[in-house]
């Protein structure tokens, strides 16, 4: 790979891998390590797609499996909800206050993904597909659910 087209596609992803690796792992430090091995991968790989829809959606689930790399390596991967109760932080605090992002968090792992990548990030049923390897269907239901128990925890807590 050539140093103008691993800059370009690092500049074009970069804040937004970074925004869901922080999203999924609720860890500014564990973030920037991922990221680094996300672009070590990126570097080393002999054929990257090219930098349009297929580049992100190839993007995104490397960065979703050096996620569960992380969470296994760490003896953390029990249940990712678990790993990161307790988490605080959340991606760029651009929120107006009308979701509960920290409620968001409670949520499975799979299902907290899709939410970011619907809510904050605008994409389709359809794109989130393509980027995390499901059939816009099972995004359906997941993101179904999702709201579903979102809506329970915001229920219990009075909000």
């Amino acid at each position: 790979m050539e140093k103008n087209e691993f800059q370009k596609i690092y500049d074009n992803n970069a804040r937004k891998l970074y925004n869901f690796i922080l999203w999924t792992t609720g860890n500014r430090s564990v973030c920037d390590d991922i990221l680094q091995n996300v672009f070590v991968k990126v570097w080393r790989c002999d054929r990257v797609p090219p930098d349009n829809g297929e580049c992100t959606a190839w993007l995104y689930a490397v960065t979703r499996n050096a996620c569960v790399d992380h969470f296994r390596s760490s003896k953390k991967f029990v249940e990712f909800n678990e790993a990161i109760g307790g988490a605080t932080e959340t991606p760029d605090a651009e929120d107006d206050g009308k979701l509960a992002w920290r409620e968001v968090q409670q949520l499975p792992e799979s299902e907290r993904a899709i939410m970011f990548l619907h809510l904050k990030l605008g994409y389709s049923y359809a794109e989130i597909g393509k980027l995390l390897d499901l059939t816009e269907n099972h995004v359906r239901v997941k993101a179904f659910r999702a709201l579903r128990r979102l809506r329970e925890i915001l229920v219990r807590k009075g909000l």
